[in-house]
């Protein structure tokens, strides 16, 4: 896990094994493929933001994240809700 701010790293803390037959705990410099299992919890994440009235999903990404440029070159035709939600 890593929190940072724009300036710097404040926080850094690997959890669990690398492997659990040899049970060799996780260190910040291993690299691990996440793959499409942070979709998940971003989408939770976002989910439960609104539902705070945090955010709103229909609203585009920069709105919220000014510090970091961010194109969604299929925003009209897929905004973050429609994204959210679509079952294909």
């Amino acid at each position: 896990m890593i929190l940072a701010n724009a300036d710097s790293i404040q926080y850094v803390r690997s959890f669990g094994v690398t492997d659990h037959t040899t049970k060799i705990p996780l260190t910040p410099e291993h690299y691990i493929r996440l793959g499409s299992v942070s979709k998940m919890f971003l989408g939770l994440l976002a989910l439960r933001l609104e539902e705070a009235n945090a955010v709103k999903l229909e609203e585009p990404l920069n709105n919220y994240v000014k510090q970091i440029p961010l194109q969604n070159d299929w925003a009209e035709e897929h905004p973050v809700a429609g994204t959210l939600c679509r079952a294909d």
